[in-house]
């Protein structure tokens, strides 16, 4: 039969109830023992004043010189007994013959237990002897005579079985208050394991550390960054997503969230207990989609969790979404399009017009298939052809001109090949922000030209729009994160993820307008990445 194992709850009373136990006994047995001294200490001493005061009276020592001293010492003795509460005064001389005694038929006989040779050399003290009335505590002084000899002896008793019996009280009094300090302590035992108990949600030990593994596992599956502080902005829980996504160093748990990630807007959460939800922000290199939501215990923000998911995913997948919406549009648009240019071919051809309709033909193909051939030759990256192809029919959707220069070249990546990603994140919001501008103009305006350059020691990416332009006092703004004259909260970020991807890689973007004639964008990258 499997051995039941003892449960947190089950170890925390034993722990308490034995620590309770013990202690409370150990204090318990010192206490009685220190009583019981000290009962019986002072029993002696009430026992020798007993009998210091009686070897001090005159008429006792004045009857030693008489025919029969125990006449005048025996009534003097009892009263003295009787007041006291001694079990018995008993004066003799120093051959140890008795002058008094309790049992009046005892007198003139020799004092029982051995133990008067001290008192006969002049000292007091107690003892514990066997006498006739059975064990006692006794306190013996000396006699002295009028001359200061010593001519007797007083001693003075207490029964040992009165002394254990008045320490006894004392005992069962301390054993009724260590038996309610250990019912108390049991008492306590129980609702402090059932409140620790409670407070980790009735899991054991095992259990514990089974969901902290398991919450370990699940924080470092998720693809999204996760980052808690406390409320002293200490960071508490960070993932690898987190570390790989914000480029965080192996020492940043533990340490102020402001000391690691200046811009994360988690104090501020922690301050107003308002949740934020997708918000747009530039941490490092990388645009990330952050919520920051407060983590409330008993009514008080008690700390923050913040989940940062990177924005090119969402913007991938929402991209790869998009296409495959526009793409159905397209095609369908592109069937009744193709349509007519084949009613329009089939009518020239039945007019007998076959030149012109070979033209027509010709001119009807030869935009798009002239740049998907421009891209083949010159541009060997998949993605970076795949990203100006796709902006392009974006275009021709929006009745925008996109115009590739025909002398554009970016051979080189063959072999020396730079960050595709990065490259695709330039173009691609270069070319976004330059159709944004002139996606409303008349038709003849919608014009947008795109160039580039792989000569020399650098890749040159030129855009140009016959947009508005950009006004003078915004020129130096537009690449800061955030700014932007649409009235808009998912905007400001294109320009500003532009330029922090070509200055991550070493190079630089300019930007120059002519109001109210169009803007022009340039981008500088060394082919080589230095450090």
């Amino acid at each position: 039969m499997r051995r039941r194992r003892l449960t947190l709850q089950g170890k925390i009373i034993l722990l308490e109830v034995s620590l309770i136990v013990s202690i409370t006994l150990v204090l318990g047995l010192s206490f009685a023992r220190i009583l019981s001294h000290t009962t019986t200490e002072q029993m002696g001493e009430n026992a020798l004043d007993v009998a210091r005061t009686v070897s001090l009276i005159p008429s006792v020592r004045d009857a030693f010189y008489t025919p029969d001293p125990a006449d005048v010492i025996w009534p003097l003795a009892e009263r003295v007994r009787k007041a006291t509460g001694a079990e018995f005064v008993v004066v003799g001389n120093r051959q140890g013959i008795r002058y008094s005694h309790p049992l009046p038929d005892r007198i003139g006989k020799h004092m029982v237990g051995g133990d008067n040779a001290p008192a006969l050399e002049g000292k007091e003290y107690t003892s514990e002897a066997v006498g006739s009335l059975g064990p006692s505590l006794r306190g013996k002084v000396p006699l002295y005579g009028l001359g200061g000899e010593i001519i007797g002896i007083v001693s003075v008793g207490f029964m040992l079985q009165d002394i254990h019996a008045a320490i006894w009280q004392y005992d069962r009094w301390i054993i009724g208050v260590v038996a309610a300090a250990a019912a108390m302590g049991v008492l306590g035992a129980v609702l402090l394991a059932r409140n620790i108990k409670r407070e980790i949600f009735g899991l054991e030990p095992a259990e514990i550390a089974a969901v902290l593994q398991e919450r370990t596992a699940v924080l470092q599956s998720i693809r999204e960054g996760i980052i808690a502080i406390n409320d002293r902005q200490e960071i508490t829980v960070l993932n690898t997503q987190a570390r790989r996504l914000l480029d965080l160093p192996e020492d940043a748990l533990g340490k102020r969230v402001t000391d690691v990630i200046p811009n994360s807007r988690m104090p501020s959460v922690l301050e107003t207990g308002e949740a934020q939800y997708d918000h747009d922000m530039i941490l490092g290199d990388t645009v990330v989609v952050a919520n920051r939501v407060p983590i409330t215990i008993g009514g008080r923000v008690a700390g923050v969790v913040a989940t940062f998911r990177d924005r090119t995913e969402i913007r991938r997948l929402g991209d790869q979404l998009s296409e495959v919406k526009r793409y159905a549009e397209a095609l369908r648009s592109q069937t009744h399009e193709f349509a007519n240019k084949m009613h329009a071919v089939s009518g020239l051809v039945q007019l007998g017009h076959y030149e012109q309709a070979i033209d027509y033909i010709c001119a009807a193909t030869s935009g798009h298939q002239n740049l998907v051939e421009l891209l083949m030759r010159r541009v060997p990256d998949p993605t970076v052809a795949a990203i100006i192809l796709g902006k392009y029919n974006r275009a021709a959707e929006q009745r925008v001109r996109l115009e590739v220069d025909e002398g554009s070249s970016l051979r080189s990546l063959r072999d020396e090949p730079l960050d595709s990603d990065m490259l695709v994140t330039v173009i691609g919001n270069l070319l976004d922000n330059a159709l944004e501008a002139v996606k409303d103009l008349e038709p003849e305006r919608r014009r947008v030209r795109l160039a580039l350059s792989d000569e020399g020691g650098e890749v040159v990416i030129a855009v140009e729009d016959a947009g508005p332009g950009i006004p003078p006092e915004n020129l130096r703004r537009i690449f800061e994160e955030g700014f932007s004259t649409k009235d808009s909260a998912r905007r400001g970020i294109g320009l500003a993820l532009v330029k922090r991807a070509v200055e991550h890689h070493g190079g630089r973007v300019t930007a120059d307008s002519d109001p109210g004639r169009g803007a022009r964008f340039v981008v500088r990258i060394p082919r080589e990445r230095k450090g």
